[in-house]
């Protein structure tokens, strides 16, 4: 990936990310030491349709057009960037 290319992408929090419970309660800890919060509320926010997109993608069959299947992880990305259409 070009340097370019990898200034364009989401300022997400880079991982490891570390969840864990604690009385019912679910704790996320980065190691984040700049303001990435909406980033990363958008990419939380997008994590079931990503996990949609990729189980979908993977389950299709190879010799078939994948149209919907890449517009679904399209959608997905959009969302996890904070580009979803409304």
């Amino acid at each position: 990936m070009t340097q370019s290319a990898e200034q364009s992408l989401p300022q997400f929090t880079k991982s490891p990310w570390h969840v864990w419970r604690d009385n019912g309660r679910i704790f996320i800890k980065t190691s984040a030491v700049m303001r990435t919060e909406e980033a990363d509320a958008n990419l939380l926010a997008a994590a079931p349709d990503l996990y949609a997109a990729l189980k979908r993608f993977l389950s299709t069959d190879p010799d078939i057009d994948a149209a919907a299947e890449v517009e679904m992880a399209e959608a997905a990305l959009r969302k996890a960037e904070g580009r979803a259409q409304s």
